[in-house]
């Protein structure tokens, strides 16, 4: 009777991963407490780049394994991403436009109605101060000053869905890119790769070469 093959049993990525994080830190460990050896003889030139290939080897290893468990998971939240996206963006679009004309409406009037208070207050001491001029030619005690309410702005509104607040935030905007310090820019390592490589030279940024091991 002939024997019945076993099914092989597939582990999910958690098991591989859980697997993983038992074998990879005792093989890690082997070869980084190595790496604290000199080199002062080809025969640990030798050595030490066995050790090198075999560390090369053992990242590559381990790095292939997780896009193996990653890049499909990557692809789904990408196209999921991608799929919610368009209306995000046209939902986030529709909100600074909107948002930008309602504060620019809140602020216009307030601005109307300040300058509005301005007129008046000065029309009102005007008056004022002709009444006053009055009295003391006729002899009279001037009359109590007069003032009037400065507007007040309420800073939130209701609708029949909610309720919409102005607040503050700290923002900034850049007023002098060269006098902002080196520490504060960035540089995307990848478009000055992609541009060198395509002999376009960049202000500020000359070719070098390096030196790197590679295995072969």
């Amino acid at each position: 009777m002939a024997k019945t093959k076993k099914k092989e049993v597939k582990m999910t990525s958690m098991e591989v991963l859980q697997k993983r994080t038992k074998e990879y830190p005792a093989q890690i460990k082997s070869l980084m407490d190595i790496t604290s050896m000199e080199i002062d003889k080809p025969a640990d030139l030798l050595k030490a780049g066995d050790i090198l290939i075999q560390i090369r080897k053992k990242d590559r290893e381990i790095d292939s394994e997780r896009k193996e468990m990653v890049n499909p998971l990557n692809a789904e939240v990408k196209q999921i991403n991608n799929a919610y996206n368009v209306f995000i963006d046209v939902l986030d679009k529709a909100d600074n436009e909107l948002a930008n004309k309602i504060l620019n409406y809140i602020f216009n009037e307030r601005v109307k109605a300040g300058t509005e208070y301005n007129q008046k207050s000065s029309a009102l001491q005007l008056e004022y101060n002709k009444e006053c001029e009055k009295a003391r030619n006729e002899g009279k005690i001037p009359p109590p000053p007069v003032s009037l309410p400065a507007p007040m702005f309420d800073d939130s509104f209701r609708t029949p869905h909610g309720k919409l607040t102005i607040s503050e935030r700290d923002d900034f905007e850049v007023i002098n890119i060269a006098e902002v310090p080196l520490e504060f820019h960035t540089i995307d390592l990848k478009k000055v790769k992609k541009s060198l490589e395509a002999n376009i030279e960049i202000p500020g940024i000359r070719r070098v070469k390096k030196s790197i091991l590679v295995v072969t």
